[in-house]
């Protein structure tokens, strides 16, 4: 009986440490929306179709529910032959709800043709991806 106490005791303490190990956020993402020109952190409307001579392509979001210090973070991407990692930022929110704003700037020799994406992470959860082109 004492031994079967005590496992279920372990058991039961192991569960708690590797919960407490876990970082759960009740944060998320919405409103992702691209555009060339954002007023006050956010683009007007989605507009997910550039020319090669854009000279900012934004991404903004809306963060929900986030306790202060949560990190996002957007990573960009060009699709085209294989996939070709950017650049990456990271914003850290200060409030619970926040207007997030990511930006490129245009490359020296224009935007290259093709389809790309930013992939959004909160801390380190699965990401959220926004996918574009560049005609």
């Amino acid at each position: 009986m004492k031994t079967k106490v005590l496992s279920l005791f372990l058991v039961a303490s192991c569960v708690f440490v590797m919960a407490a190990a876990c970082e759960v956020t009740t944060a998320n993402i919405t409103d992702v929306r691209m555009c060339d020109n954002s007023q006050n952190l956010q683009c007007p409307e989605d507009n997910p179709s550039f020319t090669t001579i854009t000279p900012e392509i934004y991404c903004t979001v809306v963060l929900n529910n986030a306790p202060e210090g949560t990190v996002v973070t957007a990573s960009w991407y060009y699709l085209e032959d294989e996939l070709t990692f950017i650049d990456s930022a990271a914003l850290t929110s200060e409030e619970t709800t926040s207007d997030l704003e990511f930006l490129l700037t245009k490359p020296t020799n224009d935007w290259p043709v093709g389809n790309y994406k930013v992939e959004l992470q909160i801390n380190n959860e699965e990401p959220l991806v926004k996918e574009f082109s560049v005609q």
